[in-house]
């Protein structure tokens, strides 16, 4: 379960009334296209996905209302910010950039964008206060599947595995899905190897339809 603190999100103006106000949804939204612009030029997550759509057993997307909150923030197909973003830890000033880039309908991800995102992720990323070393669950507990470093950024991936195509228990299903479960390992060990060879703490979780059912509660208020 992710935590916010309310009375600091109060001060903030983002908390009013018993919830959570537009502003902060706004921001928040924003700030997580930013950290997904600034991986996607890092490690070229648009060309894998091309990729990945390519050939006779091509992933699919995910029908868009059966996305979760993180990845309907996501412009990609596949990949999305899993973190709950702290904003509420940015600067006066970055969220001040963000105000007036909503205010101005200015979403382009650029050189000023890339300065603030740079500057402050390894903090907002972070799901506890404390030790980097933390191990934090983004999933189920009990599966040992979706733990990854408290400081990481977390980096989702999730494809559309097409029941309804094929009987669950058809052999040539079964054999598209494998193909397809070992191109998505095959990319996240080149991502994860990628952004190590570029001094980023990330990691790369694969969710499903029965993983994203515990990302139903997001927020925890403190």
């Amino acid at each position: 379960m992710d935590v916010i603190n309310l009375e600091f999100l109060t001060k903030l103006g983002f908390y009013k009334d018993g919830k959570l106000t537009n502003d902060y949804y706004d921001c928040y939204r924003l700030y997580a296209y930013f950290l997904l612009s600034y991986l996607n030029d890092l490690l070229h997550l648009t060309a894998i996905e091309e990729d990945a759509q390519k050939g006779d057993n091509p992933l699919r997307p995910i029908k868009r209302e059966e996305k979760d909150f993180y990845q309907k923030l996501s412009p990609l197909n596949f990949f999305y910010v899993r973190n709950f973003l702290k904003i509420e830890k940015l600067l006066s000033k970055d969220i001040q950039f963000l105000k007036d880039r909503i205010m101005s309908k200015n979403f382009t991800y650029d050189e000023e964008a890339k300065r603030m995102i740079e500057s402050s992720y390894k903090e907002v990323v972070k799901d506890h206060e404390g030790s980097d070393d933390v191990i934090v669950t983004y999933g189920d507990f009990s599966s040992g599947n979706f733990f990854a470093p408290n400081s990481a950024i977390v980096l989702g991936i999730r494809f559309d595995p097409q029941y309804e195509d094929e009987a669950n228990d058809s052999d040539e299903w079964l054999k598209q899905f494998a193909e397809k479960k070992t191109l998505v390992s095959l990319f996240i060990d080149m991502i994860e190897k990628e952004a190590e060879n570029k001094n980023i703490s990330l990691k790369v979780l694969e969710f499903d339809e029965n993983s994203v059912k515990f990302n139903n509660n997001t927020f925890k208020s403190y």
